[in-house]
Order: C-alpha cells, then structure tokens, then sequence
C-alpha cells in the first residue's frame, strides 16, 4: 500500500486494527505500508492537520486492500466542506496476476 498526500498541508496518520501504521506526510509526499500476511478484512484509518486551535481530525474512515493486489491511495481535499470528512481518498488498484503478467517480460499473452 501506498499513500500519497494531495493537499496542501501536513497531515498526520494514523491505520490500522493497532494503529500499526503511523506517518506524517508533507504535501505531495508518500508513505509505504507492507500488510501483513494475515490481513483479512478492513484498514482503519484516521487523518489530522495541525491547525491554529490543535489537532484537526480530517477523516475517520476505513480502507478495503488485499493481499492479492497492489494499492496506491489518493488523499486529496474536499474543497468548501464544513461537516464531515474534510478529504477523500481515492484508489488505484493493481491486480496480482496483471502485475505478473506486466512484470513476466516473457510470457505469451492470448
């Protein structure tokens, strides 16, 4: 799992069922996250910035990966929200067996 942080400040997160995954992420920067070999199930996960006032909790949510494919996560804002989540998270999903094929330089392809 990949993380990249699209806004334009500094969050903090926080993932996982034991809030294993802990980072801080600049704008534009990204995060790697290796599940582990028993993951089933969802990811939780918190983000918060830093504002005037403490800390200003973004998202509380949760994520859907597998262990079968490779994921890169978008967070990005949403633009002129006043309740709820203040960003969003957007997926690209890479299935193993394409990610095999793709990297298998090779193999025959039908």
């Amino acid at each position: 799992m990949k993380f990249i942080n699209l806004t334009s400040k500094a969050i903090v997160m926080v993932g996982g069922q034991n809030d294993e995954l802990k980072a801080s992420l600049t704008p534009g920067e990204v995060v790697s996250y290796q599940l582990s070999e028993d993951f089933r199930g969802n990811f939780p996960i918190k983000i918060a910035t830093r504002s005037s006032t403490g800390w200003q909790l973004l998202m509380d949510s949760r994520v859907f990966p597998t262990l079968q494919a490779r994921d890169i996560y978008f967070i990005s804002p949403i633009p002129n929200r006043k309740a709820g989540h203040q960003v969003r998270i957007s997926n690209l999903r890479e299935r193993g067996d394409n990610a095999k094929i793709r990297l298998n330089l090779h193999t025959t392809h039908p």
